[in-house]
């Protein structure tokens, strides 16, 4: 028979209850919006001079443009974690890898999970790639039984591959004695700042 964490129940309607009356209340400041920042190449089409008699041609060149995707509005930040990957066979392949997630409370009392993830791969004699991703939405329960758990800042380096691995994506052992004590804990830090 089941005891302790594994007997508990995640209340998700209380946490819910608990996390508008904590939005109500705290005097915390709030932390600015999330963007994802996006790299993309682009053909311009350019002109210039061209001969003695004023003359112009016509030509195209390739330019970085980066733009800003919004996914998340003013919040308090309950949690944020970040992963890191880079692998460097250089010079015929390098490639990075970068990953974020932040648990927020917003303040019309909702919760919110939010994971960004960029990717740049290069192969030799390319000019390189860049692939994005971004979720945002409300949390689940999966993700407030997260908040019960540590992750521990994590690093590792596999120098016959060319691999290092670094950030605290890894879970690590649960430290709430209940279902969904992790996010009680986040959201009464908020009510404790003055």
């Amino acid at each position: 028979m089941a005891s302790g964490y594994d007997a508990s129940r995640l209340d998700m309607g209380r946490l819910r209850d608990y996390a508008a009356k904590v939005a109500r209340s705290t005097t915390a400041a709030l932390s600015i919006p999330v963007f994802q920042q996006r790299h993309q190449s682009v053909q311009v089409r350019r002109e210039r001079k061209k001969g003695w008699f004023g003359g112009t041609e016509t030509y195209f060149e390739t330019e970085m443009r980066t733009s800003h995707l919004k996914l998340l509005d003013e919040h308090w930040q309950l949690l944020r974690l970040v992963g890191n990957q880079e692998e460097t066979n250089y010079p015929r392949k390098v490639q990075e890898y970068h990953e974020e997630m932040i648990w927020a409370l917003l303040p019309d009392g909702s919760l919110h999970y939010v994971r960004i993830w960029d990717e740049f791969t290069k192969y030799e004699n390319t000019a390189g790639q860049f692939e994005y991703g971004a979720s945002a939405e409300p949390m689940t329960e999966e993700k407030v039984l997260e908040l019960d758990h540590d992750h521990p800042y994590y690093e590792h380096h596999d120098g016959r591959a060319g691999v290092h691995w670094w950030g605290e994506l890894h879970t690590g052992r649960r430290r709430a004695h209940a279902r969904g004590v992790g996010l009680s804990l986040a959201l009464k830090k908020l009510l404790d700042t003055k």
